[in-house]
């Protein structure tokens, strides 16, 4: 991303900007990230599916819990960033708000990620990872090509890879535990 903003050019202060507004993006997911290889060793040790999938359920219900969170943060952002970054960071507001909203989709892709995993699915996730980053990146170029540069642009290339990942894994899910019996 930092590659295809200098392309496009992006000044080197855009480029922080966005790297900031990445934070957002990154605080609310690495929690999980950090237990994850704990969920990937119980579920791949487990053999009875159904209670893998009635845990993964609860942290998908868990998962719900970032509602609320987010929108209130949502709001306290434009008041946040610029009490700890300064006035500089008000550029990157509406972008670390597009991210912000990005990570409830971010979560679950990571949750269904360990779990498939967990299942022996790497070739499939890795795949997925490498789908998300093209879709990503072609999400970019394109926007830029039609639209003006700003760092709202790269946010949304961000959201709508995680989106489409999120619905592909979830009818990956339905297609082999939910569907499939």
């Amino acid at each position: 991303t930092y590659w295809l903003m200098s392309k496009f050019g992006y000044s080197k202060s855009e480029i922080g900007l966005f790297s900031i507004a990445l934070y957002i993006y990154i605080v609310f997911t690495l929690p999980l990230a950090m237990i994850s290889p704990i969920f990937y060793n119980r579920w791949s040790m487990n053999e009875n599916i159904n209670l893998i999938l009635l845990e993964l359920k609860q942290f998908a219900k868990v998962g719900l819990i970032l509602v609320p969170i987010l929108l209130i943060v949502y709001y306290l952002i434009p008041i946040i960033l610029p009490f700890v970054f300064g006035q500089q960071i008000l550029l990157a507001i509406p972008a670390a708000r597009l991210l912000l909203i990005a990570t409830f989709a971010l979560y679950y892709n990571n949750l269904l990620s360990c779990f498939l995993m967990s299942q022996g699915y790497f070739k499939i996730m890795s795949v997925m990872m490498i789908l998300k980053t093209l879709i990503c990146y072609f999400t970019i170029i394109i926007s830029l090509l039609f639209f003006d540069k700003t760092l709202e642009i790269i946010s949304v290339a961000w959201l709508i890879s995680e989106v489409i990942i999120l619905v592909m894994l979830f009818l990956l899910l339905g297609q082999r535990y939910v569907f499939n019996k």
